[in-house]
């Protein structure tokens, strides 16, 4: 729910931009993420679904 709301348009069908939105992934075991396409920052956790190699100058 609190993804989708970046998507959410005003009275002139502009998108609104969701600022402060927190985007979780649960894989299953042994698949690892590593990078994300939008404009996000890293929240630095660490788990054995999280690849080791940092993608990006905002290290997704």
């Amino acid at each position: 729910q609190r993804f989708l709301h970046i998507f959410n348009k005003d009275n002139e069908d502009f998108l609104e931009m969701g600022f402060d939105a927190m985007f979780g992934l649960q894989t299953t075991k042994g698949l690892e993420v590593s990078g994300f396409i939008m404009h996000a920052i890293s929240a630095r956790k660490e788990s054995t679904c999280v690849g080791e190699m940092q993608i990006s100058i905002r290290q997704t």
